[in-house]
């Protein structure tokens, strides 16, 4: 994922940064960090190329070259503007004024002008941290790619077992696979302190590492033997930074070349965590694979036409009636089926009458054929509509 200096603000190294101008040009992408020096430099600037910058560049000032013409500022502006710099860091240690002309021409161009006020900050340990998250941004795009290649693409026994060793290099016995899916994907500083929480939990798993996926992350937790207390320490750490996110856990396993299948486990399970969710009933912080019943099933088919048809033939009448009526049979049929066919739950959850639901499902009988109340209808209702809720999830 590519940086931006909106970004790096999150980041505690850099939140003393002050934001002078061209707020609006924060989501400039950054790939590297540049110091300006001599090339203003009456004497200097004619001698040397201008080489030094390039579109990108976070470029760093201690505006010494303005020293004794503060007027020169608005010319490093331009300069780098004009260079595609992501923006300008100034330490001001000759306290030299800048210009309001100078912080209008920055916002018209949307380039960001910061202002160093931290004393302890130096020019060398800003690159180096600036260098350190652009590195871990550019691992966290090739672990990205690494599990797309795993989980998406046909690999050879060879090439699943490099990929596998690219990703997860250290293993013990068993593993259990974490996967949190959010609303909002997980920031670069969030996902840096998440790591560094999960290397403070020490001896208490043998190993342990957090992978960004997609729009979530897995956590993958290994030791001669996974414990429910060390799967609940892990969703705890996620928790703290994303409160809201749906958290599904994969099943124990314990050979490697099945990491995929735990993977898909995890996802599967996050899934159909979000969907009971929904429920003010259901207070689960998280959903085990094994605790999915059908949707072990359904959700590996869920791509297939056959199944989706099925549904439709189901639910298309209810929807047409709902259509034409304005009335809401199928979220009734729907939240139904999610309180597992439980009239007393779904009145609970819902705060309607029993009979305001019994009036709807008997509405959805006379249009399809099927009734609740019988085993076997009911099964054909629940199908089609956790079909339906997973397509729309």
């Amino acid at each position: 994922m590519a940086l931006c200096i909106r970004d790096f603000l999150e980041f505690d190294y850099f939140k003393s940064l002050e934001v002078l101008a061209g707020a609006d040009g924060l989501t400039g992408a950054v790939d590297s960090c540049g110091i300006l020096d001599y090339e203003l430099e009456q004497g200097l600037n004619k001698k040397y190329t201008d080489q030094n910058f390039h579109p990108g560049q976070l470029v760093l000032t201690s505006l010494l070259f303005a020293k004794n013409n503060p007027f020169l500022i608005r010319d490093a502006v331009k300069y780098v503007v004009s260079k595609g710099g992501s923006g300008l860091v100034i330490k001001n240690v000759f306290r030299l004024p800048i210009h309001e002309s100078v912080l209008r021409y920055a916002d018209s161009k949307k380039f960001p002008i910061l202002l160093m006020n931290d004393p302890q900050m130096y020019f060398e340990t800003f690159i180096i941290q600036v260098d350190k998250y652009l590195r871990m941004a550019e691992n966290t795009e090739t672990v990205e790619w690494e599990l797309t290649r795993l989980l998406d693409q046909p690999l050879n026994a060879g090439e699943k077992r490099e990929c596998i060793h690219r990703l997860f290099p250290s293993f013990s016995d068993q593993y259990e696979v974490i996967y949190c899916n959010m609303t909002q994907p997980v920031s670069a500083n969030e996902f840096q302190k998440m790591r560094t929480d999960l290397q403070m939990l020490g001896e208490k798993m043998t190993f342990k590492c957090i992978l960004p996926y997609q729009s979530g992350l897995f956590l993958v937790v290994s030791d001669t033997s996974v414990s429910p207390d060390q799967i609940e320490i892990c969703i705890d750490m996620i928790r703290k930074y994303k409160p809201d996110g749906s958290i599904g856990v994969s099943k124990a396993s314990f050979r490697m070349v099945d990491i995929d299948t735990a993977l898909r486990e995890a996802m599967y399970a996050a899934k159909v965590h979000r969907l009971r969710k929904k429920q003010s009933t259901f207070e689960e912080k998280f959903l085990l694979y094994e605790q999915l019943g059908i949707y072990r099933v359904l959700l590996p088919l869920i791509e297939d036409e056959r199944l989706q048809r099925y549904s439709c033939d189901i639910l298309d009448p209810i929807l047409e009636f709902d259509a034409e009526n304005r009335g809401n049979l199928l979220q009734t049929l729907l939240e139904f089926v999610q309180c597992d066919g439980n009239l007393h739950e779904l009145s609970a959850w819902i705060g309607q009458h029993e009979n305001t639901f019994r009036y709807r499902l008997d509405k959805i009988e006379s249009i399809t054929g099927l009734n609740y109340k019988k085993p076997c209808d009911y099964e054909q209702l629940a199908f089609a509509a956790r079909v339906y809720l997973l397509l729309q999830a």
